[in-house]
């Protein structure tokens, strides 16, 4: 008898200790479970994304992440300034603060008349202003910027291939050049990759050693690929 007693004693614990893992597992699986999802969405399929959630007449091109790029103009908080040049016949230039289930997008200063226009006229709302309309909203810029200065200054394009797209901005910076840096991603791009500019350059046109005007109708693009997450 003193043998069964023990035994079931043994039998108790052991039982009490099963629920409580039991009970520890299942809240950790609660907790895992309820976490956010992390966005492995692009800024700029982010921000298409939200165009045309607001827009109803979008063209192909301004619906295509891949013709919209990361301007100069960046930090490394939102919101980040993204722009798409020639396909719609002018500058669209937007900020962009990535979330869910879109992302907050509002007119850029820079070049705000011609993107105001273009989207307006590709039925986005919310955002946009009546073109036609008498208003005094602070939200267009101007286009004092669309007209590139002449200028007989010239640089010989270096060699980008094998160097980060921050240290690729760090040499514009630093020299004063005025020529565009274009970027363009593969398949595995993601938000953290572009807002810390960490993707490596494996290819560029114009090539190393070209020489090309120093103005801001210059443009240097540059394929990247972002390291593996």
């Amino acid at each position: 008898m003193k043998t069964l007693g023990i035994l079931a004693v043994a039998l108790s614990v052991t039982l009490a200790g099963c629920a409580s893992v039991a009970a520890t597992t299942t809240s950790g699986s609660t907790t895992h479970a309820n976490a956010p999802a992390k966005d492995s969405r692009s800024i700029q399929e982010q921000t298409v994304d939200a165009l045309k959630h607001s827009c109803t007449d979008l063209t192909s091109f301004t619906s295509n992440p891949k013709n919209w790029y990361l301007t100069d103009n960046n930090g490394s908080t939102a919101p980040f300034e993204l722009s798409l040049e020639g396909g719609d016949g002018g500058y669209i230039i937007l900020l962009v603060t990535p979330g869910t289930p879109y992302a907050t997008i509002s007119i850029s200063s820079n070049h705000a008349e011609s993107t105001n226009s273009l989207l307006y006229y590709s039925g986005c709302r919310g955002f946009t202003y009546d073109p036609g309309a008498a208003s005094g909203t602070d939200n267009d810029g101007g286009d004092s910027n669309v007209t590139v200065p002449a200028q007989t200054n010239t640089l010989e394009v270096p060699d980008f291939r094998g160097h980060t797209e921050a240290e690729a901005r760090a040499w514009q910076r630093n020299s004063g050049f005025s020529v565009s840096l274009n970027f363009y991603y593969g398949f595995s791009v993601y938000t953290f990759c572009q807002t810390d500019m960490i993707a490596v350059i494996y290819q560029q046109t114009p090539s190393p050693g070209t020489i090309v005007n120093d103005n801001g109708a210059s443009v240097i693009h540059l394929d990247a690929e972002c390291p593996p997450q």
